[in-house]
């Protein structure tokens, strides 16, 4: 009768282990295709991001959206050499800091 409840009981924690089994894999399954879908999107975000990050893409949208053209020449200017010494003092003035023009 001992062997007999003992085998028993051995029997049942073999099915409960089963069972505890069965509900992780498939908890684990359910996380695996989570992440895979999550990978997908987060591919798809990375695609997007670049394609609406590329020049052309954005000099497009400037010009149709916006109406910006390009312009046919650039000038630069070259303030005189005062008038960056001026800019240096005033920005010493308003941070503190004490830089040699």
């Amino acid at each position: 009768m001992f062997f007999a409840t003992l085998t028993l009981l051995a029997l049942l924690a073999v099915a409960v282990f089963q069972t505890m089994l069965v509900q992780q894999q498939r908890s684990i399954d359910r996380l695996h295709r989570a992440v895979a879908e999550e990978q997908a999107r987060n591919e798809k975000l990375r695609f997007e991001a670049a394609r609406l990050a590329s020049p052309s893409r954005i000099l497009g949208a400037a010009e149709e959206r916006l109406g910006m053209v390009q312009p046919e020449t650039m000038i630069f200017m070259t303030p005189p050499a005062e008038t960056a010494i001026d800019v240096a003092i005033a920005v010493d003035a308003v941070t503190g800091s004490t830089s040699e023009p």
